[in-house]
């Protein structure tokens, strides 16, 4: 019988996925980011030292609650060519907002009303990472995630929350952060509450 290697990776990332640490992780960088907005000067660092903060932290909790429950799970490495892609992706999205803004408001479109619809920018950022997780796990809640991310981008470009510039995406990831840890803890207390560590009740 033919060995599908697609399948097997698909099963690899479904299987880390399912403790809600990923959405965790999510929800806190966004916070982050909406923090790092109100203080350009940390931008450059906060970006530059995020993976070397995040992935030992969250690999640690994992250690400890989730591969005794699963087995520790080997997820393939992504490809360099990925990193090249989402920047592509970024620039597209980028495109994509300005140019619906200007065919909208035509002469009207000024500074004002581009940093009012930030949050769309970054609700298409969101979109193309949930479709990417989507198609890495086949799990349908990256679908959900994706939709609501977009709508309430849509919402958030639409109001007007302060005189800052950046006031309207710093609220916007503000809400989805918190959304998204919130999430993110209920599947992990769910997921610690309902899995049996393996080997737990034997012997």
């Amino acid at each position: 019988m033919a060995i599908n290697l697609k399948e097997i990776q698909r099963q690899s990332w479904e299987q880390t996925s399912r403790d809600g640490l990923m959405e965790v992780a999510v929800g806190l960088v966004l916070l982050a980011f909406a923090v790092v907005w109100l203080n350009t000067a940390l931008f450059v660092p906060f970006v530059a030292f995020l993976p070397f903060l995040s992935v030992p932290v969250m690999d640690r909790i994992r250690k400890r609650y989730t591969y005794p429950r699963i087995g520790r799970v080997k997820v393939p490495k992504q490809d360099p060519k990925m990193t090249v892609g989402i920047f592509i992706y970024a620039i597209a999205a980028l495109a994509l907002v300005a140019t619906s803004l200007y065919f909208v408001f035509g002469e009207g479109f000024t500074t004002a009303v581009w940093y009012r619809s930030m949050p769309m920018f970054a609700g298409l950022i969101m979109l193309g990472a949930f479709t990417y997780l989507r198609s890495k796990t086949g799990s349908q809640r990256y679908v959900a995630f994706a939709v609501l991310c977009v709508a309430s981008a849509f919402v958030f470009s639409l109001q007007d929350f302060g005189a800052s510039m950046m006031a309207n995406l710093t609220a916007y990831l503000s809400f989805i952060g918190c959304l998204f840890v919130l999430i993110g803890l209920a599947t992990f207390i769910t997921f610690v509450k309902r899995t049996p560590i393996a080997g737990a009740g034997h012997g």
